[in-house]
């Protein structure tokens, strides 16, 4: 590397310092979410007694409620809208079943935007960082940007070619990380339709499975399927998706992990295949409400009997 090259890169190392510090505090911020999730996942019916002394509108609530038959009185670590929340009102509380102090208000739980607003200050920080270090290198040192080599780049058609970024990114709404034996796992779903069967192919990859938190927060899905080529539903894969309804898991599904279907409170009907070898203890909400169609004699009948859930045996 030149010596133009060597100060640009320590320019841009001096002036995105910042944007790596968003970037590094996203990433703790997401861990933590995650580690809440699987830890605060037993749910209550509280109230709010008092608050925390403070000033303003935004105060400290002090939350009792009952848990394993202890009544817990903790004041909130979050301050809330006195006017949302005032002394008196029924609140749904979310806590450790090991640590009852460990709790939040359900309505105020954090959905991880947080972290992904940090994240987003963090890219856009470096982006600039890189821009004015390369305007810098080319008003100050010289340096020339080869103009015709990048657009003969963006014309290049498609091929054996493509970049890492874009073999990740199929044409429809899927995300997914190719793997060296030509096979797919879905990473992230970005589209919209209420109703969705997982796909066996994303641009002619066999697809054979999908990494944690895939589709989580997908508020608009209603009804899903899950073919049998996906061995595992895997821990928050499904977390979050508020309005899920009805989700049926096909002959070869073999696990499904923590939290998978944490927080889909709207479910009604439940079809586990008997492949099912393994259920996490938390899968689904602890007070499901949704009925399950299971085999009799499966793991997933046990499992459902261990719950309480309400069970139709098929098959």
């Amino acid at each position: 590397m030149d010596s133009t090259g060597m100060k640009g890169l320590l320019f841009f190392l001096m002036t995105s310092f910042v944007g790596w510090i968003f970037l590094l505090v996203s990433i703790r911020s997401r861990r933590e979410h995650r580690k809440r999730l699987e830890r605060e996942r037993t749910r209550a019916t509280g109230s709010i007694v008092d608050y925390a002394p403070g000033r303003g509108d935004a105060g400290r609530p002090v939350v009792e409620f009952i848990a394993d038959g202890r009544q817990i009185r903790l004041e909130n670590k979050s301050a809330v809208d006195r006017a949302r929340y005032p002394v008196g009102a029924s609140v749904e509380v979310l806590y450790d079943p090991d640590d009852p102090s460990r709790f939040h208000l359900e309505s105020d739980a954090d959905d991880g935007s947080g972290s992904a607003a940090l994240a987003r200050v963090g890219y856009i920080w470096l982006a600039c960082a890189a821009a004015l270090t390369l305007a810098l290198m080319t008003l100050v040192g010289g340096y020339r940007i080869d103009l015709q080599g990048l657009w003969r780049s963006l014309r290049a058609p498609r091929g054996a070619e493509k970049t890492a970024v874009e073999k990740n990114r199929s044409d429809s709404a899927f995300e997914y990380r190719a793997q060296a034996n030509g096979t797919a796992v879905i990473s992230k779903y970005t589209g919209t339709d209420s109703a969705l069967t997982l796909p066996l192919l994303v641009d002619f990859h066999p697809v054979t499975g999908m990494s944690s938190m895939a589709f989580a927060r997908c508020s608009q899905l209603k009804s899903l399927t899950v073919p049998g080529v996906y061995a595992s539903v895997p821990p928050g894969a499904f977390t979050g998706c508020l309005s899920l309804s009805e989700v049926t898991l096909q002959e070869g599904v073999e696990s499904i992990g923590t939290q998978a279907f944490g927080l889909c409170l709207a479910l009604k009907d439940v079809t586990l295949p008997a492949s099912l070898a393994r259920i996490d203890d938390n899968a689904f909400p602890e007070d499901c409400a949704a009925r399950f169609h299971v085999v009799e004699g499966s793991e997933a009948a046990r499992y459902c009997a261990g719950k309480g859930f309400d069970v139709q045996f098929d098959g």
